[in-house]
Protein backbone atom coordinates (compact mmCIF):
# COMPACT_ATOMS: atom_id res chain seq x y z
CA UNK A 1 0.00 0.00 0.00
CA UNK A 2 1.16 3.53 -0.76
CA UNK A 3 -0.42 6.73 0.52
CA UNK A 4 0.21 10.36 -0.40
CA UNK A 5 -1.54 13.34 1.16
CA UNK A 6 -2.52 16.24 -1.08
CA UNK A 7 0.38 18.65 -1.51
CA UNK A 8 1.06 21.82 -3.42
CA UNK A 9 -0.08 21.39 -7.03
CA UNK A 10 -2.07 18.21 -6.28
CA UNK A 11 -5.84 18.02 -6.66
CA UNK A 12 -6.41 15.05 -4.33
CA UNK A 13 -4.83 12.64 -1.92
CA UNK A 14 -4.29 9.10 -3.18
CA UNK A 15 -3.87 5.57 -1.93
CA UNK A 16 -2.66 2.66 -4.09
CA UNK A 17 -3.28 -0.97 -3.14
CA UNK A 18 -1.78 -4.07 -4.76
CA UNK A 19 -4.30 -6.90 -4.99
CA UNK A 20 -3.81 -10.49 -6.04
CA UNK A 21 -7.35 -11.82 -6.12
CA UNK A 22 -9.31 -12.29 -8.34
CA UNK A 23 -6.52 -10.87 -10.55
CA UNK A 24 -3.25 -9.07 -9.89
CA UNK A 25 -3.69 -5.31 -10.17
CA UNK A 26 -3.08 -1.96 -8.53
CA UNK A 27 -6.18 -0.10 -7.38
CA UNK A 28 -5.78 3.65 -7.04
CA UNK A 29 -8.26 5.60 -4.93
CA UNK A 30 -8.56 9.35 -4.40
CA UNK A 31 -9.90 10.69 -1.13
CA UNK A 32 -10.55 13.80 0.90
CA UNK A 33 -7.39 14.35 2.92
CA UNK A 34 -9.07 16.43 5.63
CA UNK A 35 -11.12 13.55 7.04
CA UNK A 36 -9.45 10.64 5.21
CA UNK A 37 -12.90 9.80 3.88
CA UNK A 38 -14.88 9.73 0.66
CA UNK A 39 -12.64 7.19 -1.11
CA UNK A 40 -13.33 6.92 -4.84
CA UNK A 41 -11.81 4.35 -7.19
CA UNK A 42 -9.88 6.33 -9.80
CA UNK A 43 -8.03 3.68 -11.77
CA UNK A 44 -7.07 0.01 -11.96
CA UNK A 45 -3.67 -0.92 -13.41
CA UNK A 46 -3.56 -4.54 -14.55
CA UNK A 47 -0.59 -6.72 -13.60
CA UNK A 48 0.43 -10.21 -14.59
CA UNK A 49 0.55 -12.87 -11.90
CA UNK A 50 4.08 -13.25 -10.61
CA UNK A 51 5.97 -14.87 -7.76
CA UNK A 52 8.04 -11.68 -7.35
CA UNK A 53 7.27 -9.37 -4.45
CA UNK A 54 5.89 -6.01 -5.51
CA UNK A 55 5.95 -2.60 -3.87
CA UNK A 56 4.30 0.70 -4.78
CA UNK A 57 5.40 4.19 -3.79
CA UNK A 58 4.07 7.63 -4.65
CA UNK A 59 6.56 10.37 -5.40
CA UNK A 60 5.55 14.04 -5.66
CA UNK A 61 7.99 16.37 -7.40
CA UNK A 62 7.12 19.86 -6.13
CA UNK A 63 9.41 21.65 -8.60
CA UNK A 64 7.42 20.32 -11.57
CA UNK A 65 4.22 19.42 -9.64
CA UNK A 66 4.38 15.91 -11.12
CA UNK A 67 2.92 12.96 -9.23
CA UNK A 68 4.58 9.62 -9.94
CA UNK A 69 3.62 6.08 -8.98
CA UNK A 70 6.67 3.81 -8.79
CA UNK A 71 6.10 0.04 -8.94
CA UNK A 72 8.69 -2.67 -8.40
CA UNK A 73 8.44 -5.89 -10.41
CA UNK A 74 5.18 -4.92 -12.15
CA UNK A 75 6.09 -7.50 -14.79
CA UNK A 76 8.79 -10.17 -14.56
CA UNK A 77 10.80 -8.42 -17.28
CA UNK A 78 10.21 -4.92 -15.82
CA UNK A 79 11.83 -4.55 -12.39
CA UNK A 80 10.92 -0.84 -12.18
CA UNK A 81 7.84 0.75 -13.74
CA UNK A 82 6.96 4.41 -13.26
CA UNK A 83 3.56 5.97 -13.99
CA UNK A 84 2.92 9.72 -14.17
CA UNK A 85 -0.43 11.26 -13.24
CA UNK A 86 -1.88 12.90 -16.38
CA UNK A 87 -5.01 14.58 -15.00
CA UNK A 88 -8.23 13.07 -16.35
CA UNK A 89 -6.25 10.32 -18.14
CA UNK A 90 -5.02 9.05 -14.76
CA UNK A 91 -1.66 7.39 -14.26
CA UNK A 92 0.12 6.63 -17.55
CA UNK A 93 3.30 4.58 -17.89
CA UNK A 94 6.39 6.69 -18.59
CA UNK A 95 9.07 4.09 -17.75
CA UNK A 96 8.70 0.38 -18.31
CA UNK A 97 12.06 -0.94 -19.40
CA UNK A 98 15.12 -0.90 -17.22
CA UNK A 99 18.37 -2.77 -16.91
CA UNK A 100 17.92 -3.34 -13.18
CA UNK A 101 17.73 -6.88 -11.81
CA UNK A 102 14.73 -7.96 -9.70
CA UNK A 103 13.93 -5.23 -7.17
CA UNK A 104 13.86 -6.26 -3.50
CA UNK A 105 12.98 -2.91 -1.94
CA UNK A 106 11.79 0.48 -3.13
CA UNK A 107 11.86 3.71 -1.10
CA UNK A 108 11.22 7.37 -1.90
CA UNK A 109 13.74 9.67 -0.23
CA UNK A 110 13.86 13.43 -0.10
CA UNK A 111 16.40 16.00 0.97
CA UNK A 112 14.04 18.87 1.74
CA UNK A 113 16.86 21.35 2.41
CA UNK A 114 17.79 21.27 -1.30
CA UNK A 115 14.43 20.09 -2.73
CA UNK A 116 15.91 16.83 -4.05
CA UNK A 117 13.65 13.79 -4.44
CA UNK A 118 14.94 10.41 -5.47
CA UNK A 119 14.12 6.74 -5.48
CA UNK A 120 16.31 4.18 -3.71
CA UNK A 121 16.05 0.82 -5.47
CA UNK A 122 17.60 -2.17 -3.70
CA UNK A 123 18.37 -5.41 -5.52
CA UNK A 124 20.03 -8.53 -4.14
CA UNK A 125 23.49 -7.10 -4.93
CA UNK A 126 23.28 -3.31 -4.88
CA UNK A 127 21.34 -0.15 -4.10
CA UNK A 128 20.63 2.18 -7.03
CA UNK A 129 19.63 5.81 -6.72
CA UNK A 130 17.18 7.00 -9.38
CA UNK A 131 16.63 10.75 -9.74
CA UNK A 132 13.59 11.54 -11.90
CA UNK A 133 13.90 14.30 -14.45
CA UNK A 134 10.65 15.19 -16.18
CA UNK A 135 11.31 17.18 -19.36
CA UNK A 136 8.30 18.29 -21.41
CA UNK A 137 8.72 17.78 -25.15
Amino acid sequence: MALIQRGLGMQSSYVALITSSPAANIRIYSFSSEEMSNFQLEQVLELRDSHQAREVRFMHLPESEDLLLCVSNALPEQPLTIYKHQGAAGFQKILGDSALPEVQSLEVLQLSSIQLHFLAVATSNAVYVVVPQITPL
